[in-house]
């Protein structure tokens, strides 16, 4: 967002309310557009394949936090198997970076982080619909089988905004 409140995505100007549907494109890649991140198809024979080969390195060398860690992120990834089925996921090199201007107003700030943070929520929203049959929003971390739900969903979409530091307007 510049100086002058515009919103430009790629260099591109962009109205604020093109956004949430633009995050949306970016985060799904439906038509599998080069100039978009490629989704990777996560299948339960790969899942399990990666489990078995971290279990094994941790058999070999159990203090190994790399390994613990690699293991815990593929046992995240059967979760969301098991309750969503095989999915698409963005690489995690895939983030939406926002950069402000120093003069960007604070209303136009918080409008891009609104429509940022619900694109993210209205994916997770109709996932959550399509397979539990309630919203996201309404799943319950408290429960134990809905907090597996909760977790499974954001495997998926997961909410990967940084904020870049804001460029700074010249004083003339």
């Amino acid at each position: 967002v510049n100086s002058r409140d515009q919103l430009l995505v790629e260099g591109e100007l962009m109205d604020i309310s093109q956004l949430a549907e633009g995050a949306k494109m970016f985060l799904t890649n439906p038509n599998y557009s080069d100039d978009l991140p490629e989704r990777l198809k996560i299948t339960r024979a790969e899942v399990s394949d990666k489990i078995s080969y971290y279990k094994g390195l941790l058999a070999s060398e159990p203090n190994d936090n790399a390994y613990s860690k690699e293991l815990l992120k593929w046992n995240k990834k059967l979760n969301a198997i098991n309750l969503l089925g095989e999915y698409w996921e963005l690489p995690g090199s895939a983030v939406i970076s926002l950069r402000n201007d120093t003069e960007t107003s604070y209303d136009m700030y918080i409008q891009v982080q609104n429509e940022l943070t619900r694109a993210v929520n209205e994916l997770r929203n109709d996932l959550s619909e399509e397979k539990f049959g309630k919203p996201f929003a309404e799943l319950d971390k408290k429960d134990p089988e809905e907090k597996k739900m909760i977790m499974a969903i954001r495997q998926v979409y997961p909410q990967r905004i940084s904020e870049a530091e804001p460029n700074v307007t010249p004083k003339n």
